[in-house]
């Protein structure tokens, strides 16, 4: 059981993880061992009832093994062939799958974090995700994942010309995001879109698109930063926080569909990209996503010029 955010990381980088990173767990799977996502929410502590198995795929070969996330947390994580597949909601199976039909409290088995089921169970999850290995067979398992990832991530390189954003901003850092007790993310859009914030900033642009502006980096994608929800602006505001779009190239991912597991997905696919294409380095001084409409999103990172 994980949540939806924290699968797409998973599924973009080939792993899993379970139980806060704990290793035994993991050491019961074996390779050639099918596993299946099951994800109540959206973000991790989210209120949303997704409910819904979101990735299965088949484990490879190996051990589990400790991987620094930074800010001191180790967990393990296990590697896995994740299969071209799509959520499926678990409402309409639960009367269809061996460990919950007929009973009331469906949801306990979860509370284990990893726990066995029958083949029937997860021939029938695989059915109801519509995963499938069968188009390409002398693909290898990961290729087909990737291809299936980036269906919907269309990727390119633009010159972006400095602007200014105003808004709310916080300072945080991805391992306290992954802590709903300390997350700060969700508070931030909270408020910015509660009290209306992107209608009352005076220098606002006309039509400007609303902005998540990611900036003033520590180090890297495991130091603290600061994000900044807002809108472009023609002048600072005494009223608001505001931050300067660095000028320069950025690689632009474009992706579509339902928010906000939409833009979950394509910053976990925005990060296999980079791990992926080591020879292509961020410069770390502002990236922000770019919300175009209810159900589109440009993610722009920045990176150093050649």
């Amino acid at each position: 059981m994980v949540c939806c955010e924290h699968v797409a990381r998973g599924v973009a980088g080939c792993y899993m993880q379970v139980c806060h990173g704990k290793y035994g767990p993991l050491k019961r799977i074996q390779p050639g061992d099918w596993v299946a996502y099951y994800s109540p929410s959206t973000q991790m502590g989210g209120k949303d009832k997704l409910q819904s198995f979101t990735a299965i795929g088949i484990a490879r070969a190996g051990d589990p093994y400790p991987f620094d996330m930074g800010g001191g947390f180790i967990p393990y994580r296990r590697d896995v062939d994740w299969l071209p597949a799509q959520p499926a909601a678990i409402l309409p199976l639960l009367e269809q799958l061996d460990f919950s039909r007929g009973i009331r409290n469906w949801g306990a088995p979860f509370r284990f974090g990893l726990f066995a089921i029958s083949p029937h169970d997860m021939q029938t999850i695989a059915k109801a995700m519509a995963a499938d290995r069968s188009n390409s067979p002398a693909l290898h398992p990961i290729q087909a994942t990737q291809s299936s990832l980036f269906q919907r991530l269309y990727m390119q390189a633009k010159h972006v010309e400095g602007f200014l954003v105003s808004g709310l901003s916080t300072r945080t850092k991805n391992s306290d995001e992954f802590n709903p007790t300390t997350a700060q993310i969700p508070k931030l859009w909270g408020r910015f879109f509660s009290e209306g914030l992107m209608d009352k900033i005076p220098e606002r642009i006309a039509n400007s698109p609303i902005y998540g502006v990611y900036s003033g980096y520590e180090s890297d994608a495991n130091g603290q930063y600061d994000l900044t929800a807002g809108v472009a602006a023609s002048s600072p505001s005494g009223d608001f926080n505001h931050v300067a779009i660095q000028a320069g190239p950025y690689l632009v991912f474009e992706t579509r569909g339902a928010m906000p597991a939409a833009v979950i997905q394509a910053w976990g696919n925005v990060w296999a990209y980079f791990e992926q294409n080591p020879q292509i380095k961020r410069s770390f001084i502002s990236d922000y996503e770019a919300y175009l409409g209810p159900n589109e999103v440009h993610i722009y990172i920045g990176v150093a010029a050649e």
